[in-house]
Parts: C-alpha cells; sequence; structure tokens
C-alpha cells in the first residue's frame, strides 16, 4: 500500500530518504497560520476588540477547522483519550452554554498535531508566536489604533492594553520561550539573549509595576541555568510531575488566608480577590464548570490554575495534571529532554494556561 502511494505521488521521500507524506508541508503551513491566528486573537481581544466578542469566536473557531484540515492533511492518529477528552469539554459546553471550553478544546486538539511535526519546528514556531503577539502590541500603538495611558496609584502604564497583567503575560511568554530556546538548543549566543531579556523585562516591569510576570521571567531564568543539574537527581523529575497540583494548592491556601492584612500587601490583595472570586462559585460549577468571564473578581484574579478548575471543571482539570504527569513520565525516560524539562514544561504550561485565560 505505501509502495503504490510512494508511486502515485501520495508521499515522497526527503534527502534523508525518509518516507514524508505531501500532507505534512501542508500541514506545516496550517499550523503555523493557526498559532500565529492565535497569538494576533489574543493581542486583539485585549487592545481593539474587546467589546467583540463574536469577532474572537470566529477566530477560535476558524482556527479549530484548520487544525482539522491539517490532521486530515498530515494522516494523524488521535488517541481515543483525546477524544473522548475532547467530546467532553464539548458537552460541557453545551450543558452549561460555557464558552470557556472552546478554549480547553484548543488543547487536545493541538496535541496531536504539534507531535506530529519536528520538536524543534514546534518551538521555532512557539517563540515566533510569542514574539508576533509581543511585536503587534507596539505596532498598534505606532498606528494608533491603541493609545497609551497611565492608570491608578501605582502609575501603571497600559501600553494600550486593557490589562496590565495581561501585557506581563505577553513579556513573560516572549521572553521565556527565547531563553527555553536557545538554552534547549545551547545556542553559542544563549547568555547573551538571556541577558537582553531580562533587561527588557526589568524595562517593562519599572514601567508597568508587573510584578507577577517579572518575578515569573527571572524564575525562569534562573531555572535555565540550574536545570542542566539539578534534572540529574531522581526526585526532581517527579516532582515537577506534580506543579499543576501545588500551584492549585498553593492558590487556594492564599485564598484561605484572605484576611491576613501583611499577606494582602504583599500580593496586591489576591488573598481578598481569589476568596471573592470563589465565593461566586458553587460546588456545581466546580464540578460542571462555568464561565471564568462572568465572575465579577476575574479581572484581578490573573491565576491560569484557578481559571482553569473554574472556567473547566474538575474532571477537566484532573485530565490537565494527567497530561502533565504524563509527560514529565516521558521525558524522564530521555536524558536530552531530562535535561530540560522545567524549560519545556514551564513553556508549555505557560502557553495552555495563557490560551485558557485569553481566548
Amino acid at each position: 500500500m505505501a509502495s503504490e502511494a510512494l508511486r502515485s505521488g501520495a508521499i515522497r521521500k526527503d534527502r534523508n530518504g525518509t518516507r514524508v507524506w505531501l500532507g505534512d508541508k501542508s500541514m506545516a503551513f496550517i499550523v503555523v497560520v493557526s498559532l500565529y491566528a492565535l497569538a494576533v486573537n489574543a493581542v486583539l481581544i485585549q487592545t481593539i476588540w474587546i467589546e467583540a466578542p463574536a469577532a474572537k469566536n470566529v477566530v477560535r473557531v476558524g482556527v479549530l477547522c484548520l487544525i482539522v484540515v491539517a490532521m486530515l492533511l498530515g494522516r494523524t492518529v488521535i488517541p481515543m483519550w483525546l477524544v473522548l477528552t475532547i467530546m467532553l469539554s464539548m458537552s460541557l459546553m453545551a450543558l452549561r452554554a460555557n464558552p470557556d471550553q472552546l478554549s480547553m478544546i484548543f488543547v487536545p486538539v493541538l496535541i496531536p498535531t504539534l507531535c506530529s511535526l519536528p520538536e524543534r519546528i514546534v518551538d521555532r514556531l512557539a517563540v515566533r508566536s510569542a514574539l508576533v503577539s509581543f511585536v503587534l502590541i507596539f505596532l498598534l500603538l505606532k498606528t494608533g489604533m491603541t493609545h497609551n495611558s497611565v492608570i491608578d496609584l501605582r502609575e501603571r502604564t497600559t501600553y494600550g492594553v486593557a490589562s496590565v497583567p495581561f501585557f506581563m503575560n505577553v513579556v513573560f511568554s516572549a521572553g521565556s520561550l527565547c531563553i527555553f530556546y536557545v538554552h534547549k538548543y545551547r545556542l553559542r549566543f544563549r547568555h547573551f539573549v538571556t541577558g537582553v531579556v531580562v533587561a527588557v523585562g526589568f524595562y517593562f516591569f519599572t514601567t508597568t509595576d508587573g510584578r507577577g510576570g517579572f518575578y515569573a521571567l527571572v524564575s525562569f531564568t534562573v531555572l535555565a541555568y540550574l536545570m542542566p543539574n539539578l534534572a540529574r537527581v531522581p526526585f526532581v523529575p517527579q516532582v515537577l510531575m506534580l506543579t499543576p497540583g501545588v500551584f492549585l494548592s498553593v492558590s487556594l491556601w492564599i485564598m484561605s488566608n484572605s484576611e491576613e492584612r501583611d499577606l494582602n500587601a504583599l500580593l496586591s490583595y489576591r488573598p481578598r480577590f481569589y476568596a471573592a472570586f470563589l465565593d461566586q462559585v458553587s460546588s456545581w460549577d466546580l464540578l460542571s464548570s462555568t464561565s471564568v468571564k462572568q465572575n465579577l473578581f476575574v479581572e484581578n484574579v490573573d491565576n491560569s490554575y484557578l481559571h482553569l478548575l473554574v472556567g473547566c471543571g474538575v474532571p477537566i482539570f484532573l485530565l490537565f495534571c494527567f497530561w502533565v504527569a504524563s509527560a514529565g513520565e516521558c521525558d524522564g525516560k530521555k536524558p536530552e529532554v531530562s535535561r530540560t524539562v522545567v524549560c519545556d514544561g514551564s513553556a508549555r504550561l505557560f502557553c495552555i494556561g495563557e490560551h485558557l485565560a485569553s481566548n
């Protein structure tokens, strides 16, 4: 059957003699378009499309359709557990009229498509799409489509974006993925790139007072240098597999101390905001999910794990924990991967969380 396809031109051989479906090139192009569309969409709904929910939904549905076409072109095999996850999200979306589930559907749909492409290409696309989001913010400012402003007592520069934390998330995304890429592939100029990224992050930290995004970038930078040695410690990969549960537990602990004055001052009143956010959520909401954007306190709760728990429900949050644990287990079996497991895991977890929060 393969030989017939080869003779008919349905598949070809690359320079190494490896048989490749002709659809692979088209699939890669569609993946590029899809990732860039998501990157642009994430910025537009925080700038000029704030009051146009229909427009952003058109982009999301369009990307999903493109990814399905890419799967067909690439003869992508979809595991049954991914199919069941997609069906569960679609059921909860219909049952609860919850558009947040549409964002969650992106994750299991993208997984087999991205895995079918060479790893370095996927990593490079992730870096470029993050940089597209970053550059687009300033292009909109330059063309006058958005306007810079300074808000509240902390004198936070918005750079034309509706949410300062979102802007710092974009800075963190672009910066951390650049560091991730140059360190993972051990490029000669990786130390220079790291220094430039931290300097740029510090500049935006001084203008926005975006502490969370900058501290995350600094932490990521430190881990990029430490993990090649730490990953050799036997229990480190196992600890990393537990990160979603650990981070959610920390968030719930912060919420439980909502009346602690010193902690509120230290964390910009996040304990109170977290408590107020979850007070509006019932047990049934947690089980079956409810739209995060209907919550009055969502603008003050820039926490992807709480968004995931509420917006997608406990069942899908548990599936997410399973995905992370499974990925960590597979990475730990490959020394060349385990050396960068924190960089890989942090970058990919952030991308997933950012799609959930922004789309």
